[in-house]
């Protein structure tokens, strides 16, 4: 997306106060009820399936420290760095906008449902798009940085997953 198409999205969602308060609460119930669920995943895999819970622990864990070193290296300014706006999600920090932490954590727990239960993995796919987008148009990460983050998580998860399970 083109800086002037950020700048334009960020104008109107500025005009229009129920778009920004539409995508600040729905990017936080999206985020709380996904992070919320993989607890209840691990309790699941406790009592059903044991011999994976060590692993449904330790590939998201170290993937997310990957993803969070990963970043912290290249340090990317976030759209509303960059384009000098006042984003509608609020964040306090500057730069590791690049990968999205919050998309490879969404994505990376829906890999890790996947592999418990198809149905279950899908769905939380589709709130990692719904997220996704709701971070583009909070103004809080560009396109590449949540593809980036999502790809990175359904790539590592399933290899890592299909090599460990």
């Amino acid at each position: 997306m083109k800086d002037s198409n950020y700048l334009r999205l960020n104008r109107i969602m500025h005009q229009k106060k129920r778009y920004r308060v539409l995508v600040k609460v729905l990017e936080k119930m999206v985020t709380l009820l996904t992070f919320a669920s993989y607890p209840l995943l691990l309790a699941y895999l406790y009592f059903k399936k044991i011999e994976w819970l060590i692993p449904m622990v330790l590939v998201p864990g170290f993937g997310f420290l990957a993803v969070t070193f990963i970043r912290s290296g290249i340090n990317a300014k976030r759209p509303y760095e960059a384009l000098e706006f006042e984003p509608s999600i609020m964040k306090d920090t500057t730069g590791h906008s690049f990968p999205s932490r919050h998309a490879f954590s969404i994505f990376m727990i829906a890999i890790t449902y996947f592999f418990v239960d198809k149905g279950s993995g899908i769905l939380v796919g589709f709130m990692g798009v719904l997220l996704c987008i709701l971070r583009v148009l909070g103004g809080v990460h560009y396109i590449r940085d949540v593809v980036a983050g999502a790809f990175s998580a359904v790539i590592y998860g399933a290899i890592c997953y299909c090599m460990i399970l």
